[in-house]
């Protein structure tokens, strides 16, 4: 026995050959989003962020965004159970988007027309109480289209021009919005998820909004938020808004063609209340294409978003798409 003992040679095994999920490259040319793949379909998602909880945060601080495919999304309510895991999701207060609730602030992530992309935006940046992170999960991909790009604020704060960000910086951005009238935007009870107005009075005051009742169902608010913002681990400056999002240069063009400025549903003017000029939405439109990363959605793909680091939009798409969202 003693001899067998002696004989007995080591083995260095290979830790990246027998772990289940590998990290894959990234094909988008960009360093977001980060893919960690499971090399078989029987890993559990939540099992295993559980596990890896510092390796995903620190990624998620660095690049932004973490894609998680090919893991076992298909047993009961999965994606229910990695958001319940993960920390505890918000209400989509105040929203912008026409959503519906699925359960446990799980949503559809948006009803958007599916002929129409859907601009760069970081994710509630208008209100007080904007999330620090998105959790998406692909239930259904499209047919064709349908991406989910994704922007660095801090690369599109790079590229502005020096007087472009002096400006934005002294005067921040004003956002005027209009619930309810002629033009679709969402009703004030669908907004403040209330139909007592003094509820929805009394959270534009807590959050600094002014506002105004035109008639007895359309309100009109008006508040000044800033343009970029620092991220909490890095100290770095990122872009942070809804200015690109919610101006002219996006409008559908029919719309454009029969609408005062009145009448859009959400506006953004520099926080004097003076026009953006078009030259400073066409530099913005020019960084956002230069930085975004747009990859192909597989059923069963769960995508984390730091929010205060990456932008997010939608491409449009042919067929069936079903996309959840949660925030954090």
């Amino acid at each position: 026995m003693e001899n067998k003992i002696k004989n007995f040679k080591s083995v260095n095994l290979d830790i990246s050959k027998i772990t289940p999920v590998e990290k894959v490259p990234n094909s988008t040319g960009f360093d977001y989003p980060v893919i960690f793949k499971a090399k078989e379909k029987y890993v559990l998602l939540n099992d295993w962020l559980l596990e890896n909880k510092d390796l995903v945060n620190d990624h998620l601080s660095k690049e932004g965004a973490v894609l998680f495919r090919n893991f076992n999304m298909d047993i009961g309510d999965a994606f229910r159970e990695v958001v319940s895991s993960h920390g505890k999701a918000i209400e989509y207060d105040l929203g912008a988007a026409n959503r519906s609730k699925i359960i446990d602030n799980i949503y559809i992530s948006t009803f958007h027309p599916k002929e129409e992309d859907l601009e760069m935006h970081n994710e509630m940046s208008y209100t007080s109480h904007w999330p620090k992170e998105l959790m998406l999960y692909c239930q259904i991909p499209s047919e064709e289209g349908g991406e989910t790009p994704l922007c660095d604020g801090r690369l599109i704060w790079g590229m502005l021009k020096e007087e472009t960000k002096k400006k934005f910086e002294e005067l921040s951005i004003m956002y005027v919005r209009k619930l309810g009238g002629l033009f679709g935007g969402l009703t004030w009870q669908k907004v403040f998820n209330t139909s007592d107005k003094k509820i929805a009075e009394n959270k534009c005051r807590e959050s600094d909004i002014a506002f105004e009742w035109l008639g007895e169902d359309v309100m009109v608010m008006k508040w000044v938020k800033p343009a970029t913002i620092k991220h909490p681990v890095s100290n770095e400056t990122a872009w942070f808004n809804h200015c690109f999002f919610f101006n002219s240069i996006v409008l559908n063009q029919e719309l454009k063609s029969v609408m005062n400025i009145d009448d859009i549903p959400f506006y953004c003017y520099y926080g004097d209340g003076s026009a953006i000029e078009t030259e400073v939405l066409e530099e913005l439109k020019n960084a956002f294409e230069k930085t975004k990363s747009a990859f192909v959605w597989e059923k069963g793909d769960v995508l984390l978003i730091d929010n205060i680091l990456l932008s997010h939009g939608r491409n449009s798409f042919k067929g069936e798409r079903k996309v959840l969202a949660a925030m954090f």
